[in-house]
């Protein structure tokens, strides 16, 4: 084996910032590629809780139609279980009369 030649103590101090440069280099770009990553997966979590928020509005929106429509059927249902609506229905509508009543009906004459 030959003896490698010594190196003078400025090449050795010249080498020393560069490694320290490659491993401040690399740590840089693993921090930005954490961060990016980062930055990614919170974008795409704020989206997912936007489309969630549009959804929520619009089927509380459908709820509200739906109770809407419910209060009205209700509001139908008790009318239609009033003796009198129904009465007032079976005769001016049906046409039809109770016993023992006679219907009259008018006749038209043309001109």
């Amino acid at each position: 084996m030959r003896p490698r030649p010594s190196r003078p103590a400025d090449e050795i101090r010249r080498q020393r910032p560069r490694r320290r440069r490659r491993r401040d280099r690399l740590g840089s770009l693993i921090l930005a590629f954490i961060l990016l990553m980062f930055g990614f997966s919170l974008a795409g979590r704020t989206l997912e809780l936007m489309s969630a928020r549009r959804e929520l509005a619009r089927l509380q929106a459908e709820v509200a139609a739906y109770e809407l429509r419910r209060s009205i059927l209700q509001a139908h249902i008790q009318l239609l279980n009033d003796d009198a609506h129904i009465e007032r229905i079976a005769r001016d509508e049906l046409g039809l009369v109770k016993s023992r009543e006679i219907q009259y009906l008018p006749v038209r004459t043309t001109p």
